[in-house]
Parts: C-alpha cells; structure tokens; sequence
C-alpha cells in the first residue's frame, strides 16, 4: 500500500517536471525564434536623416503710394477797358472796367485767393466751387473747393462798369495774380500773374 503511494507521487512529479519543462521550452520559442541555418538575417534599412530648408518668405508688398495732389491756377484772359458813361445833367465820365478770368485745379480743400483788381466791390465767381469772401473784404475773394466738387473749376472777377476814377490818376496798367493753397497752409502751391495795360 505505501509502496504504491510512493509510485503515484513520483509519477506526478514527473509529469510535474515534464509539464514545466515544456512551457519553458514554449516561451524561448515564441520569444526568440532561430535563424534558419545558412540564411543571413537581413538588417533594418538605414534611415536618411530629412534636412528641410527654412521656408523663406517674399517680402511683403510695399504700401500702395497715394499719388501727389495736383495744384494749378491759370489766367485765361485779363482784360483793362476805359469807356465813358454818361450821368446826370449829360456829365460824362471816364469809368474802367477790368476783368480777370481763368481756371483752377486741387483736391478737396483747395483754396483759391483771387486778389482784388481795384476796388473792394469786384465780383468774384467761383464755377464749381464755393466762394467765400476774404480775411479782409481789400484782400479779394476766396474760391474753396468742398466735398463732392469737381477737382477744376473756373473763375472770374469783374470790377463791374459803374467804377469812374479820374482818368489821370489812375494806373495805365493792371497786374493780378491769384493763388492757390493746400487747405489753410501759408505758402501757395501754384500761382499765376499777368499784366494787362487799360485801354
């Protein structure tokens, strides 16, 4: 009876042993399996390292450049004419008349200074832009161009017929120049002058 227990135990650890080995032996299989004898085993492919360039971007585009304002002033015509104007109780007189007219360009805020031509009642129109009477009323009129105005215009300034200085004191010649200003600045940006001598 003990002898056969003895016999079971050992044949259980046998196949104890045996079981064992047998997974050991199935676990360095699967983990490491063995070249086959006379076949290199091939290496991983090398690998380039990638190099890229630093991206290099154009150079922004320059600011589109707002194009220089055009300032212009011209005399088309300057006209001095003595002519004799009869009053009351049949008294003749020698009265002139002198009359300047022209063109005139500049942004909006332009302003055009139209000196007098020899009183202060001359009158003055503008065209397309708007008058404006002077700092001082000797000083002549102003012609500034607003909002929503064509960029030229035309002028004019008339000293009407009613004006009838003595003929001998009076200059034989007549010069205007009228200007044109950047808004309120000081310095004209165009300017125009003629002489017209009163016939």
């Amino acid at each position: 009876m003990k002898s056969r227990f003895l016999q079971k135990t050992v044949t259980c650890l046998s196949l104890l042993v045996l079981l064992a080995g047998l997974i050991v032996a199935s676990g360095c299989t699967q983990n490491a399996p063995a070249p086959s004898p006379g076949i290199p085993t091939p290496s991983p492919p090398a690998t380039t390292p990638v190099t890229t360039a630093p991206t290099t971007l154009p150079p922004p585009p320059p600011p589109p450049t707002t194009p220089a304002a055009t300032f212009g002033v011209k005399i088309s015509s300057l006209t001095c004419t003595w002519t004799v104007k009869t009053g009351d109780y049949n008294v003749k007189s020698d009265c002139v008349r002198i009359i300047s007219s022209g063109t005139a360009e500049g942004p909006v805020g332009a302003r055009l200074e139209l000196p007098i031509l020899a009183w202060s009642t001359d009158k003055a129109t503008c065209g397309n832009w708007t008058l404006r009477s002077g700092a001082l009323i000797a000083v002549g009129s102003t012609c500034r161009r607003e909002a929503g105005q064509p960029e030229s215009t035309t002028w004019k300034v008339d000293t009407g017929s009613d004006n009838c200085p003595l003929k001998s004191y009076f200059a034989t010649s007549i010069t205007h120049t009228p200007k044109i200003y950047n808004d309120d600045e000081v310095n004209a940006q165009a300017q125009d002058t003629q002489t017209a001598g009163c016939k």
